[in-house]
Parts: structure tokens; C-alpha cells; sequence
């Protein structure tokens, strides 16, 4: 029983989970999109080259 109580607590949430990004840059769809590129997104820090930097 507090096996499968475990399991549903574990579950439920999971299935709760959607992909969502921080910054707007840094969804591959909108990697294309001109606020995404440089010269406009570099005021702000915005830039997908920026954003996916690994360290």
C-alpha cells in the first residue's frame, strides 16, 4: 500500500511537466526570430548565443 501511495505521489507530478524556457532566446523556435539575433538582442542580453553558452 505505501508502496503505490510512493508511486502516485511520484507520478502525478511528472506528468505535470512541460518543456518551458527561462528566456524567450533560448526556445529553438525562436532561434530564427530577428529579437533573437544580434544586432537587436544584444542590448539587452537576449541572444541565443548568449543564453546557451555552455561554462
Amino acid at each position: 500500500m505505501k508502496y503505490l501511495l510512493a508511486a502516485i505521489l511520484f507520478v502525478i507530478p511528472m506528468t505535470a511537466c512541460e518543456d518551458r524556457y527561462r528566456y524567450p532566446c533560448q526556445d529553438p523556435d525562436n532561434f530564427s526570430k530577428t529579437e533573437c539575433n544580434p544586432p537587436k538582442c544584444e542590448a539587452d542580453g537576449s541572444c541565443t548565443h548568449l543564453l546557451l553558452r555552455q561554462k
